[in-house]
């Protein structure tokens, strides 16, 4: 059985900043989510120089949904510029830590 940090349970079962988001001024997706296949879609709005606003739909694994989630938290506040380098290091750390497949 696979275990998950208690970060990882917490934003599974009470995710950040889920759903679409309406004029959003940026966005990116990982995977299709054919056949069931995992489908992480994020979005941003920012102003000139910061992501304001972040949100996200996951149609995937419970670590996904998670990291999804901890990703919107990362990102709100950050300026463009930082948002740009986000990795999934830092996201792995906010989560402390993610089940190796």
């Amino acid at each position: 059985m696979t275990e998950y940090t208690p970060e990882v349970v917490e934003h599974f079962q009470n995710p950040r900043n889920p759903g679409a988001l309406p004029n959003a001024t940026g966005n990116g997706q990982a995977g299709d989510g054919t056949n069931g296949e995992l489908l992480i879609q994020i979005q941003i709005r920012a102003d000139a120089q910061t992501v304001t606003e972040a949100r996200f739909r996951a149609f995937g694994c419970s670590a996904s949904i998670a990291s999804a989630s901890v990703t919107t938290e990362l990102l709100q506040g950050r300026s463009l510029r930082s948002a740009l380098t986000l990795d999934s290091a830092e996201i792995e750390d906010a989560l402390l830590g993610l089940p190796v497949d």
